[in-house]
Order: structure tokens, then C-alpha cells, then sequence
């Protein structure tokens, strides 16, 4: 059996421990943020080792190609300066070359990495309540006592299920009007048999 003395430890100790998780949730955030930037600020340049040999053959294949075009456009009397040419150029980024495309995934890493950070607050809360909770059971006596205890409904009993049916005019597509054929067919849902 826990002692009071252990019970006002472990209090105490939760306590700090859910306080310093709360703070590395936010130093991981700030990091998982970091880590978005970095990818989107990304260059890749043609002469990486890792695919420097395919930036160099498509250069020399290209390069070919535009003496072919050359020689064809002599052959049909087009002027040098006045030829078309063919080109190889290496994009160092992809759709994040972009600053719109850059703003729009900045934006969803911010709303991704915050929903994260709430879950993780979420969780890390739960399981300090559930360690209190824990050491407070030990220590209640009475029935009324635990029922007490037990009467709080859980987040699932408040917010329960979903379903999209039930949400009768708001279920209808975005710019799309009751009409009186939508209330005759809610009201025969809504009618009892």
C-alpha cells in the first residue's frame, strides 16, 4: 500500500512531468516546423553525386539533338542566329520552386504540426489525470465517494458519432438550396410510421 507521504510525492512528481512534456511538445513542434522550412528551402542542384551522371547524359543527349536541329535547319536555310534550339535545364527544386505552392504547404505543415501538438498536450494530460486519478482511487473509501469519481461522462459520451444524414439541411452540398421537394422528403424521414 502507497503511503500518504509516497502519495504527495507521486503528486508532485506528475505534476512536474506532464509541466517539462508540455514544454518539450512545444520544443518539438518548433523542431517539426524547422524541418518543413529546411524541406521547402531545399536546392538540388544537377551536380549532387546522386544523380550527377543523369544530369550529365541528358545534357549530352540534348546537346546532340540541338547539333541535329542545327544541321537540319542549314540544310532548309534558316539563319544560325535565327534557329530554334533545344535546351536541357535542370530545376533545382520541384512544385516548392513556387512561392504560392512554398505558402500553401508552409500552411498546411503549421496546421499539421499543431494538430500534433494538441494531440500530444491531449495525451500527455491524460495520462497525468490517470496517474491522480489512480492515486485518489487508492485512498477513497466510500461508495459515493468512487461513484462520484465515476459520474464524470467521458469526451465519446459528449460528443458522440457523426452521421451525416442526421444533419438534415446542412448535409446538402455547398451552394445548393432547400427546395420543397428536400422538405417533403425530410418530412416523410421525420414522420413517425
Amino acid at each position: 500500500m502507497i503511503t500518504t507521504a509516497e502519495r504527495a510525492e507521486l503528486r508532485t512528481l506528475l505534476k512536474a512531468r506532464a509541466k517539462v512534456a508540455r514544454d518539450r511538445v512545444e520544443q518539438r513542434k518548433a523542431e517539426l516546423l524547422a524541418q518543413a522550412e529546411a524541406q521547402l528551402a531545399a536546392l538540388y542542384p544537377s551536380d549532387d553525386v546522386r544523380w550527377r551522371d543523369l544530369a550529365r547524359e541528358a545534357e549530352r543527349g540534348v546537346t546532340e539533338l540541338d547539333a541535329q536541329l542545327a544541321a537540319r535547319c542549314q540544310a532548309l536555310g534558316i539563319a544560325p542566329e535565327f534557329r530554334p534550339h533545344l535546351a536541357c535545364y535542370w530545376h533545382t527544386r520541384g512544385e516548392n520552386a513556387a512561392t504560392a505552392r512554398r505558402n500553401e504547404l508552409r500552411k498546411v505543415a503549421a496546421a499539421r504540426v499543431a494538430a500534433l501538438a494538441k494531440s500530444a498536450r491531449v495525451a500527455i494530460e491524460t495520462a497525468a489525470l490517470e496517474g491522480l486519478t489512480q492515486l485518489a482511487t487508492g485512498r477513497l473509501e466510500s461508495d459515493e465517494a468512487r461513484a462520484f469519481l465515476a459520474a464524470m461522462p467521458t469526451v465519446t459520451q459528449l460528443m458522440p458519432a457523426l452521421e451525416v444524414g442526421d444533419l438534415g439541411p446542412l448535409a446538402l452540398p455547398r451552394g445548393v438550396r432547400m427546395t420543397e421537394t428536400h422538405e417533403h422528403a425530410m418530412s416523410d424521414e421525420t414522420r413517425e410510421p
